[in-house]
């Protein structure tokens, strides 16, 4: 797509201005005082509330930056329908996600039912440590 060409010559053009190969969140965000980058990305559409999601959802290995042509890509995928694979890879995301939640409320369960235990122990510790030292203090008197 054009808009996206575009995008990818601006970027690369002011990379190459700093001495760099990759853009960073923070670039992105400067970029958008440019009214043609701000434009283009406008006109784009995207999927995304902030800058911020769309960078994270880009940077899949959390390093804080991207080449130019991982982010172009990334804006051209979006471009484009979701094929088989997107709808596969949704679901296994989502199952996993589904499992990851069952497993921790089980474990929240099961830290629930244990500190109710150790409850009643302290409870019953507790009781029996007052009772000494009533003792101890009525021996005393």
């Amino acid at each position: 797509e054009e808009t996206v060409k575009g995008l990818k010559y601006f970027f690369d053009a002011a990379l190459a201005r700093d001495n760099r190969s990759t853009l960073r969140l923070r670039d992105l965000k400067e970029c958008m005082y440019v009214p043609f980058v701000k434009n283009s990305f406008d006109s784009l559409d995207l999927p995304f509330a902030t800058l911020e999601d769309m960078f994270k959802h880009f940077d899949r290995n959390r390093v804080g930056e991207l080449t130019v042509e991982a982010f172009t890509d990334g804006l051209l995928r979006l471009r484009k329908p979701s094929s088989a694979n997107d709808a596969t890879a949704l679901t296994a995301t989502l199952g996993g996600s589904v499992t990851y939640v069952k497993r921790m409320g089980q474990r929240g369960y099961t830290l629930k039912k244990e500190i109710q235990a150790l409850k009643h122990t302290l409870r019953g510790s507790f009781a029996a440590f007052d009772e000494l030292t009533q003792e101890s203090t009525s021996n005393m008197a």
